[in-house]
């Protein structure tokens, strides 16, 4: 297969075209006369979306969305000196290098239509629901139910890098890492992993933070939260999926004095009290590569574990079983390889490897010798990818983040490159390119997010919605001069160099800028 890559760089925005070249598609004679591409160009143009300068600076935050209308909460932030930044690489990794000020205890709804914020506080969300119990007699036993719980499970809304995922109307939140809460107030001293989970009903807490609770419904009241804890979901740094129904926590850790890591992918459901506002967890299996090992030899699993990743981007793919098309999961890069050497320098994931849950060799570990990333984009980053089912490949494409090509005692520098990997669905096979200068010669994309654009169709697969962009229906390849915007790149890390090992002014910060994504599928 042989690819093309152009790169031109206009303005405040990056293009890089891509063409990928399948084998001819014999055309049936029955058919109608409709022309059938043998291959297609792909140019993809992230753009500085100046316009849209109201959101607030967040990084490793939760995000959903209703329309145009963005719930954000979480994370870090700027506070004095760019606090929000890099963790302090230099510090006491575990206790001190995230600055306790730099934890966001804000509720955010950002609305792109107009470029206006509303803003609600975890403390002002609590004592509104207080006063409208007390005046409100059909609400009185949900909101105190909400109002007594909340404190415990602060943690959701105010934690570090937390899972997340969107279904439909719901949003769920499990883990992350920060100071500890005690009495709902915050410990500056300790710091933990959490083991707590949320759903949150995306609509109403919308019209929460907005001051519109007039328009929320008795019945969306009832909605808004469920909460609960399960220890195996003491976890940061990882990904929350949803495939065929059942839940999928993949990669990341539980971080602390000692550090554990997943080395897999948790499957589960989640059961729901609607009268307690609780939830809890029905574990349905772990899928690793040292399964056996991760209760009796977790030293040697550690050692040994090729998922033995954390803050690397995992993403949606596809993979055939018995002819049939699946959905899985797809490790790409990640931190940190082990090492059998403590004096060795650590160094970074650059192989795939995919999850595949109805496949009988549920793990397809790809060697260096057939993919590597070559330290290019191997750190959290924000991530979309499409589906081409004329060339039954899925194109994943990875803006900026950590990872420039060089290997060091500190992984590498950040990125402005925009990682791009081809996977044939049928063969297995798989490619990558690092294509520079995606954000202009700046460094952004550590833990930002992508937000999609609302007019894009995601592929279905089984009657439910994947996260891939369907190809077909999304782009319309008559018009060679059409662009379609997919979504946007918001907030994350903004490194002011390469390699700034910490927060503060000229090194690093929250960032609260938006870029729009816009592709052009042509044909050849």
């Amino acid at each position: 297969m042989k690819r093309l890559v152009l790169k031109l760089a206009l303005g405040a925005s990056c293009m890089v075209f891509l063409t990928a070249c399948p084998k001819p598609k014999e055309k049936d004679v029955h058919e109608e006369k409709e022309e059938v591409a043998s291959s297609y160009n792909y140019s993809v143009r992230i753009e500085a979306a100046d316009d849209l300068n109201a959101a607030p600076a967040l990084q490793s935050f939760v995000h959903a969305q209703e329309g145009d209308k963005w719930l954000l909460f979480s994370g870090r932030t700027n506070k004095t000196a760019d606090e929000g930044g890099l963790h302090n690489l230099n510090g006491d990794y575990a206790n001190s290098s995230f600055v306790p000020r730099s934890y966001n205890e804000n509720l955010y709804v950002y609305n792109i239509g107009d470029n206006t914020l509303k803003t609600l506080s975890i403390d002002d969300m609590i004592s509104g629901m207080e006063t409208l119990a007390e005046s409100n007699v059909e609400l009185r036993g949900t909101l105190s139910n909400y109002t007594q719980l909340i404190p415990d499970y602060r943690s959701i809304f105010t934690s570090s890098n937390p899972q997340v995922t969107q279904d439909g109307d719901f949003l769920y939140v499990v883990g992350g890492y920060g100071p500890e809460y005690t009495n709902g107030k915050k410990d500056t001293a300790t710091y933990l992993t959490y083991s707590q989970m949320a759903r949150i009903h995306v609509p109403t807490m919308v019209k929460l933070i907005s001051g519109e609770e007039n328009k929320i419904s008795i019945q969306d009241w009832a909605e808004l939260f469920r909460f609960g804890t399960d220890s195996t979901f003491t976890v940061t740094g990882g990904e929350l999926f949803i495939i065929d129904s059942t839940f999928y926590l993949a990669g990341g850790h539980n971080f602390g004095n000692s550090q554990f890591y997943v080395m897999g992918a948790h499957t589960f459901q989640l059961n729901f009290d609607n009268s307690l506002a609780s939830l809890t967890a029905t574990n349905i299996d772990t899928i690793s590569d040292v399964k056996d090992s991760l209760k009796t030899g977790y030293t040697y699993a550690d050692k040994t574990s090729q998922l033995r990743r954390r803050d690397c981007p995992i993403v949606p793919t596809l993979y055939t079983n018995s002819g049939t098309i699946n959905e899985g999961l797809s490790f790409y890069g990640g931190v940190f390889r082990p090492r059998k050497d403590d004096s060795k320098p650590l160094t970074a994931w650059n192989t795939a490897i995919h999850i595949k849950p109805k496949s009988t060799n549920q793990i397809d570990s790809v060697p260096e010798a057939k993919y590597s990333q070559a330290n290019y984009n191997v750190y959290s980053c924000p991530d979309f990818g499409i589906y081409d089912a004329d060339m039954n490949e899925v194109h994943t494409f990875l803006p900026g983040g950590v990872g420039n090509g060089q290997a060091d005692s500190a992984l590498s520098g950040f990125t402005n490159t925009l990682g791009y990997t081809v996977l044939e669905v049928g063969t297995g096979a798989i490619k990558f390119e690092a294509i520079p200068n995606a954000f202009n010669e700046q460094y952004f994309g550590a833990e930002a997010a992508f937000l999609y654009s609302s007019d894009v169709v995601k592929y279905e697969l089984n009657g439910e919605e994947t996260d891939l962009i369907d190809s077909k229906k999304t782009f319309k390849p008559s018009d060679p001069n059409e662009e379609f915007m997919i979504g946007y790149i918001y907030g994350g890390i903004q490194a002011f160099e390469a390699s700034p090992t910490t927060y503060g002014p000229g090194k690093s910060a929250a960032s609260n800028k938006i870029w729009r994504v816009l592709v052009k599928k042509t044909a050849n």
